[in-house]
């Protein structure tokens, strides 16, 4: 049952069926191994959007449900013709109505009862996947040993207890604020490399003292995000920092990967090996320090060039970063013409209540694209205090560049662009970039 291999079931959208629905997705749930609270969360989603589809559709609709896992999640994914289907109840600025008529209530509470979820569309059907993670215990609590200098040391895959030592070392060694929120979560982690999503390499001696490590993963298909190399009671000129770099190097270069992508966060990279293409900033919640975070990119093999979608409005600093980045792209631009679209624009969001930083994720364009952001902004700034916020764009998908102007509209300024970041180059837009909280 996994993403391959899901288990599929088809149901005509009728009212008599809810439970049929529901005792289906619970029963699948539970059997793939997760517990009542991923089964539950699941169940609800569905019967919210079943029951959703039972009272708008003519009773002609069919539904079909596929559900998979991974090692960390369940999802479920609903296929079903709906061109009215009300997308703006999975926005986190939607807000519940009792007297709400219509059922969007009932989709609100489905979107909040997942972690996360995506909208895709083949022209005639609408496909929604929500998915539910497991529970994690909180980091183990234990004694973490001395970091020693290394003198002699051997490169490894950490097994899962030497992977959990090292990032307990890792934030006791660290400031745990400037690390991955994951990497808090060690189970997950684990979870992670196990099943082939993480990737990590860490440093040891004959006697199994951890002088260092790296993590990276596939954060899309052409592009790895680098995690280090971090380096544990070493020197800043220890040769373990290039090293492991040089080991991530190697073994992302086996793959289909196009460029490598790390985000400054210690120490400086070793000179050499990226490029630096944007600083993006943020502020220290406590002291309100404005802190740059440098974003730096490593080509694995030769640009493969290509064309990309672009608001005129951003055309001028997007041939400025080529040209500084030594890559050519064609630019076709877009253009919203009034034609007609019952849909509403759809946001998701990756908080870090941690670092106080925001990044906003493109799910559906609409009309209402700028009343959608200026929600969003107003949330995130003031009931959230989050002043770092980023939205991400992808220039392979047409319909993302649309919420340009309401970008720009709403405070937002296009910053870095990564080559290959997604289906195509992306743009990473910051909130209020030049003024302080």
């Amino acid at each position: 049952m996994d993403r391959e291999h899901p288990v599929v079931i088809k149901l005509m959208a009728l009212e008599f069926l809810i439970p049929v629905a529901l005792s289906v997705s619970e029963t699948v749930v539970r059997s793939m191994g997760f517990d009542e609270k991923v089964a539950m969360a699941l169940r609800l989603a569905t019967e919210e959007i079943f029951c959703y589809l039972c009272r708008q559709g003519s009773g002609s609709t069919e539904v079909k449900l596929s559900f998979s896992r991974g090692y960390y999640y369940a999802s479920i994914e609903f296929v079903f013709d709906a061109r009215d289907f009300p997308m703006k109840a999975f926005n986190l600025t939607a807000t519940a109505d009792a007297e709400d008529e219509s059922c969007e209530t009932g989709l609100i509470l489905a979107s909040r009862a997942v972690d996360r979820f995506k909208f895709s569309s083949d022209g005639n059907n609408l496909c929604l996947v929500i998915t539910k993670e497991k529970d994690y215990p909180p980091m183990a609590e234990g004694a973490v040993p001395a970091a020693v200098p290394l003198k002699e040391f051997s490169l490894k895959r950490p097994d899962s207890e030497e992977l959990k030592l090292f990032l307990r070392m890792l934030s006791q060694y660290h400031n745990p604020a400037r690390i991955h929120r994951e990497f808090h979560v060690h189970g997950k982690v684990v979870d992670k490399m196990s099943c082939g999503e993480l990737s990590c390499a860490i440093a040891v001696d004959k006697a199994g003292h951890i002088g260092g490590g790296i993590l990276w993963h596939f954060y899309r298909e052409g592009l790895v995000m680098l995690f280090g190399p971090y380096l544990l009671g070493q020197t800043p000129e220890s040769p373990i920092s290039v090293a492991l770099l040089e080991h991530c190097i190697n073994n992302v270069a086996r793959t289909h990967a196009i460029g490598i992508l790390a985000i400054q966060t210690f120490s400086p990279l070793p000179e050499g090996y990226f490029e630096t293409i944007g600083t993006i900033y943020r502020y220290d919640r406590e002291t309100g320090e404005k802190i740059e975070r440098t974003l730096n990119y490593r080509y694995l093999r030769e640009d493969p060039c290509g064309t990309m979608w672009c608001h005129p409005s951003i055309e001028p600093f997007l041939e400025q970063q080529y040209r500084r980045l030594y890559i050519h792209r064609e630019l076709k631009h877009v253009s919203e013409a009034g034609e007609v679209s019952t849909m509403s624009a759809v946001i998701i969001t990756d908080i870090d209540k941690v670092m106080g930083a925001v990044q906003l994720f493109p799910v559906w364009w609409g009309p209402d694209a700028l009343e959608v952001l200026e929600e969003y902004v107003k949330v995130i700034v003031n009931d959230l205090s989050c002043y770092f916020i980023l939205f991400v764009m992808d220039l392979g998908k047409p319909w993302q560049c649309l919420f340009t102007p309401a970008l720009l509209s709403t405070g937002f300024k296009p910053a870095v662009v990564v080559p290959h970041g997604a289906r195509g180059d992306m743009v990473l837009f910051q909130y209020n970039a030049e003024s302080e909280p």
